[in-house]
């Protein structure tokens, strides 16, 4: 659960980030799924970070392209803070099988989607940690 708070007289622009993070409004959660559904192949770019980490995980530059596509098996986005201007950052779960989930850690740059990071997780292990 995710907590939003705003200062009064504050617009949604401004809001207080609780624990770095904000939760996604509905109607931004249906324009990351067009946007993930239109996007082009080569307009989908991966970071150096996503090929160091991705040595040590149990994924590939496959993968990723062809489950962020797939939006029918997105479970969660996240907004999470940007250091640059004009760009928006995101989480995404997405479901690869009843017992994994893919997180992907992406931004968005005018029409360009940047993969920074992703991993694969156990979902009896997430349960575990949410106790």
């Amino acid at each position: 659960m995710f907590i939003i708070v705003f200062k009064e007289n504050m617009s949604l622009r401004y809001p207080i980030y609780l624990n770095r993070f904000v939760a996604v409004m509905p109607n931004m959660e249906n324009n990351i799924r067009q946007l993930l559904d239109k996007i082009s192949q080569d307009k989908i770019i991966f970071k150096k970070h996503f090929y160091e980490r991705v040595k040590d995980r149990p994924i590939t530059e496959e993968l990723v392209r062809d489950y962020i596509k797939k939006t029918d098996r997105l479970l969660n986005i996240e907004e999470q803070p940007s250091k640059r201007v004009g760009e928006k950052k995101y989480k995404l779960w997405i479901k690869l099988s009843s017992k994994y989930s893919l997180i992907v850690v992406l931004a968005v740059s005018k029409e360009t989607l940047y993969i920074i990071t992703s991993w694969n997780t156990d979902k009896k292990w997430q349960k575990s940690i949410q106790k």
